[in-house]
């Protein structure tokens, strides 16, 4: 297909998933700063402009939404760090049920875990996205399956695997 065509392919696919991927975009922008002058939709376009012209090959929906959220993820994380030079955040390992529970994270807290997130994708890629998309997407496991291609009850086991590894990360930051 030309490039043309996969330009074409990428607004028909956007045009059938906003309504997941503006839901998933809300979820990500409850964990930013208070003040924030980027809006849920202004997100969406800002990712549109970097991927729309990248003649990527989309296999399925799902396939474009899991590509999407992850770029609405990497670009707030990347408008994060500009602004400021950070010193290093330890997350509390006690606070990965609250975690698990989506409450609203400090932003130093969800840049230090969003790296953590990354160095999980070297090791296990696709827990890393059960907890990137239960975390900061707020989706299911039904749905995360359903993105991942797995059944919930996979995603559900990638999902301990992933907090388990995640505890023992923080817990080795601690000491």
């Amino acid at each position: 297909m030309s490039v043309g065509g996969e330009i074409d392919r990428f607004d028909e696919l956007l045009q059938v998933v906003y309504g997941e991927i503006h839901r998933i975009a809300a979820n990500y922008m409850k964990y930013e700063r208070p003040g924030l002058t980027l809006q849920t939709t202004a997100l969406i376009h800002e990712v549109y402009l970097r991927l729309h012209d990248k003649g990527i090959s989309w296999e399925s929906q799902a396939h474009f939404v899991r590509i999407y959220a992850l770029a609405m993820r990497r670009f707030l994380i990347d408008q994060s760090r500009k602004p400021r030079i950070r010193n290093p955040v330890q997350i509390d390992p006690s606070r990965l049920t609250e975690i698990a529970t989506k409450e609203v994270l400090p932003l130093e807290e969800t840049i230090a875990l969003a790296e953590l997130i990354e160095k999980l994708a070297e090791r296990h890629p696709r827990a890393a996205s059960v907890l990137e998309l239960h975390v900061f997407g707020g989706l299911t496991f039904l749905e995360i399956g359903e993105q991942l291609g797995v059944s919930d009850r996979q995603a559900k086991r990638d999902w301990v695997y992933a907090r388990c590894w995640l505890k023992m990360r923080l817990e080795g930051q601690a000491s």
